[in-house]
């Protein structure tokens, strides 16, 4: 009795293994909808009330900063009822944004964020990106520099800019 109740277990556990399995291979094949996806009926209220909620009121905007170089913030004896005693930040000692790889790669990311503002669903503000350094980059290159500039170079106009 006790191997049959073994071996009985063993096909149960096979068995919903196999399901499971299937069940994840489907699983893997989802992919988000691409428009509004509604779970209440035309006629329900929830409906109405979303419905109305998109059409009348603009979505709330936040704003984000991206900063590179920053390796945390210190929040030592900041005051949680002060909304600007925000810490201070503690910079990576390895960081150098005038390395010409690190150039390239902020300037790019700028790009890529400006790109996103195309995105609908980042909702980004049209012309919100801010970048610095392409604007350094540009100026730099208006006046003949070489874009990325040695970091010698980079470093000594920085503070022209």
């Amino acid at each position: 009795s006790g191997r049959g109740s073994r071996s009985t277990s063993l096909w149960l556990v096979l068995v919903l293994g196999g399901v499971a399995l299937v069940m994840g291979a489907s699983a893997l094949g989802l992919h988000t909808s691409t428009r509004d996806v509604q779970v209440w009926p035309a006629w329900h209220n929830v409906r109405h009330f979303l419905k109305l909620r998109d059409e009348k009121f603009e979505l709330e905007n936040v704003r984000v900063a991206i900063l590179w170089g920053v390796d945390e913030v210190d929040r030592t004896g900041v005051d949680p009822f002060d909304e600007d005693d925000l810490g201070t930040l503690l910079y990576r000692r390895d960081f150098d944004a005038s390395d010409p790889v690190a150039q390239v790669a902020l300037v790019r990311a700028c790009d890529e964020l400006e790109a996103a503002e195309m995105q609908p669903a980042l909702r980004l503000a049209p012309s919100s990106a801010m970048c610095p350094l392409r604007n350094y980059s540009l100026w730099a290159t208006a006046r003949g520099e070489e874009w990325p500039m040695e970091p010698t170079r980079f470093r000594l106009l920085l503070s022209d800019f």
